[in-house]
């Protein structure tokens, strides 16, 4: 997500030395927080169409970690 604990992880990954950080977000203003924290891309879709999203920046591998900031049951898939 891109809230306030979403974009805590966007910069607590990039301070780690994460590479790529990936947001996923729908809100420009915090979207544009997020790649101000060191988001390298932001993916608005959700559900299938994010994961679609993420494979295709990653040329299919995925994400290596996955930082769950939503809280819903659907996000936890």
């Amino acid at each position: 997500g891109d809230g306030a604990v979403g974009l805590c992880g966007v910069l607590a990954a990039k301070r780690l030395g994460a590479e790529r950080v990936i947001a996923l977000g729908r809100h420009t203003a915090r979207t544009d927080i997020a790649r101000r924290f060191g988001a390298t891309d932001v993916v608005a879709e959700r559900g299938e169409a994010a994961l679609a999203a993420v494979r295709e920046l990653t040329r299919g591998e995925g994400a290596h970690s996955v930082i769950e900031a939503v809280g819903t049951e659907q996000s936890m898939r």
